[in-house]
């Protein structure tokens, strides 16, 4: 089991050395005014509005970029950290 930080400082070695080539834009959006026929709510740090449906009639209602980005996170470590805790109750248990 020693070599279980070895393994994940190597994978956080890799994923930090490879350049990712995405263009993410996190910045706070504001709301479209108006749609076809409504007004649109406004916008927060959190959420946005945005036109859609047949001939953008509608005002849809849309998370910021970075609540998304951050929703992915805590997912993501909530379920290495549920896999970690079930690797080691495997591996560990005094049974």
């Amino acid at each position: 089991m020693a070599s279980l930080p070895l393994i994940t400082l190597t994978l956080l070695a890799v994923f930090l050395g490879t350049q990712a080539d995405v263009d993410l834009d996190l910045s706070i959006r504001d709301s479209t005014p108006i749609c076809v026929g409504k007004i649109c709510d406004s916008s927060s740090a959190f959420h946005y509005y945005t036109c859609c449906g047949t001939l953008a009639q509608d005002c849809c209602f849309r998370f910021q970029s970075w609540v998304i980005v951050s929703l992915i996170v805590c997912g993501i470590l909530f379920v290495a950290s549920m896999l970690i805790g079930l690797v080691k109750c495997i591996c560990c248990c005094d049974r």
